[in-house]
């Protein structure tokens, strides 16, 4: 009987042995969960350019090679990418800088493993609100004078659908797709400093050139008395609010 126990840890014993051999001359086909990606190909077999003996893959590795600010901008030899790969470079603002939270290697096993996706809150809490940090102001005439932070209108989950739809109050069409700025001026204090921009409050005297005693009168033939809120009657810039969205009573 205790022979029989000691030829069958002398067994166990050869096969351990046998499989730590063939992990140190074999390491890609013994223990890679599958081949690299397409980006790392040219590491072949150099498990330690990634990998920490006794501690697996390490961010700092990934650093090493992958400078932060340069991710979607530059190569690993700090070349620039093609114009069309380009991606906006965010990596270095990330609160925390853990390479693998979010990206897997290997094509085998761990290729079923989704990529984390990318969310503001992961984000150094600075940087949230610099929307311009990253996002470009998109060129008409609804965003071209609006300095405001755009979560006033967006939220960081997606871009759309805004909180605000200027439709709703006043169409921007025809000769009224003016500037932000002529409908909404920025004002000043009895001491000169300018206010921030309250686009809640508007006026139209930006293009129309009425006096305040001439439009007075004439609304007072109507018995209105309210005539800092033009749009209430005006609704599509019209005198009487004819068609698409005017009337007193929207």
């Amino acid at each position: 009987m205790a022979l029989n126990n000691r030829w069958w840890l002398v067994a166990v014993g050869l096969a351990v042995t046998c499989i730590i051999a063939a992990a140190c001359v074999y390491p890609t086909a013994m223990l890679a969960p599958g081949p690299l990606s397409a980006g790392h190909r040219t590491l072949g077999e150099d498990c330690f350019a990634c990998h920490q003996a006794g501690h697996g893959a390490t961010s700092e590795r990934c650093q090493s090679c992958h400078h932060l600010a340069d991710i979607g901008l530059h190569n690993t030899q700090h070349r620039p990418l093609p114009a069309e790969a380009k991606r906006v470079g965010f990596h270095q603002h990330l609160a925390e800088k853990n390479c693998l939270a979010c990206h897997q290697e290997h094509a085998g096993s761990a290729a079923a493993l989704p990529h984390r996706k990318f969310s503001h809150a992961l984000l150094e809490p600075h940087i949230r609100t610099r929307c311009n940090a990253c996002h470009s102001s998109p060129k008409d005439g609804m965003h071209q004078d609006f300095k405001e932070q755009c979560s006033a209108c967006h939220r960081q989950q997606a871009w759309l659908p805004a909180t605000f739809d200027h439709t709703r109050w006043f169409p921007l069409s025809g000769d009224h797709a003016a500037r932000c700025a002529t409908c909404h001026p920025q004002t000043r204090t009895a001491a000169g400093s300018i206010v921030r921009r309250n686009f809640k409050v508007y006026t139209c005297y930006g293009c129309h050139e009425h006096s305040v005693s001439g439009i007075r009168a004439e609304h007072a033939e109507e018995g209105i008395r309210n005539l800092s809120d033009c749009i209430r009657c005006h609704r599509n810039g019209r005198e009487h609010g004819e068609g698409g969205e005017g009337g007193e009573d929207d």
